[in-house]
């Protein structure tokens, strides 16, 4: 009689093999070992402990609780970019030179990073003009450790003039449903007839767009609180995902730009929320900042 080899075991050889060996060798032996490679936890899992197996005094260790962080390089060339996984503590590489496994002229840019997976979205950089609208199609997962993607699909929001833009982008793990999401900023320009100078006003509207990659859908929610302003693609920051909520800095939306807020995003309640900044650096644009608050410091609703 053939003897089943239990769940936890096959889990603990399978981290301990090489991450190439994991893209496609691995994951044709069977559907149960398909479906645990596949897993963006276990891609978590895996990168944690070879980056733990690739420590001077940690070889062998298992996983470690939080997880030991790790550093993506990209190198940009004039057709592509090249990616590659450093262990935090060493810097020798984990994954190194890994592709998208599609070939594209679009420029891809990291928006966000949760579990083992990344978010990326379509633009070329820093650059000091307004990029044209970028549909959700230009937005997908990618799990380098097995080189999987998962595009979005189309939303149903069209923008109504040439002036909309994205605005923050991040990717969050909902520990309530059990769920990875996309939260995207939408920023757009509507006329108003203003009746008592009988002019036409141009207002500035907010509002976000929710994915769901369990339902592999969007969702408009136009009755959230959006009078908060993340910062512009491709200036926005790659925002940390903590307990269930997403990071920002980012500012009041009206009036415009008035003030720097730590901006919180609750993927469970789907909810904004925002805390003042004591003393907050008079500067346009915060990016790669750390910011520790004390501990009377409390996030206001």
């Amino acid at each position: 009689m053939r003897k089943e080899i239990p769940a936890d075991v096959e889990i603990d050889i399978l981290r301990r093999l090489p991450i190439a060996s994991c893209t496609v060798r691995f994951r044709c032996v069977c559907k149960s070992w398909r479906a645990i490679i596949s897993d963006p936890s276990f891609s978590r899992q895996k990168l944690s402990f070879s980056a733990a197996a690739d420590d001077d005094d940690a070889a062998g260790e298992a996983i470690s609780d939080p997880p030991r962080p790790l550093v993506m390089v990209i190198r940009e060339y004039w057709n592509r970019s090249v990616y590659s996984l450093h262990s935090c503590k060493t810097f020798k590489p984990l994954l190194e030179s890994v592709d998208l496994p599609f070939s594209s002229e679009k420029k891809y840019r990291i928006a966000g990073c949760c579990g083992g997976l990344f978010c990326m979205h379509a633009g070329s950089g820093f650059h000091r003009t307004i990029k044209p609208f970028r549909p959700a199609t230009d937005v997908f997962l990618w799990n380098p450790t097995t080189s999987e993607t998962k595009f979005c699909p189309a939303t149903l929001f069209t923008p109504p003039s040439a002036s909309a833009s994205v605005r923050g982008v991040g990717l969050g793990f909902d520990p309530e449903s059990n769920d990875y999401k996309i939260v995207r900023q939408i920023e757009y320009q509507e006329e108003q007839f203003d009746r008592s100078s009988s002019s036409i006003r141009v207002r500035d509207v907010l509002f976000v767009e929710l994915y769901s990659l369990r339902n592999d859908s969007w969702k408009i929610i136009d009755d959230i609180d959006c009078s908060l302003r993340l910062p512009l693609l491709p200036y926005s920051q790659q925002p940390p995902c903590y307990k269930g909520k997403l990071y920002w800095w980012g500012t009041d939306a009206y009036p415009r730009g008035e003030a720097t807020r730590f901006v919180t995003f609750d993927l469970s309640r789907e909810v904004f929320q925002r805390a003042e900044v004591r003393n907050p650096a008079d500067r346009p644009w915060i990016v790669g900042s750390l910011f520790v608050p004390p501990e009377s410091w409390t996030e206001g609703s």
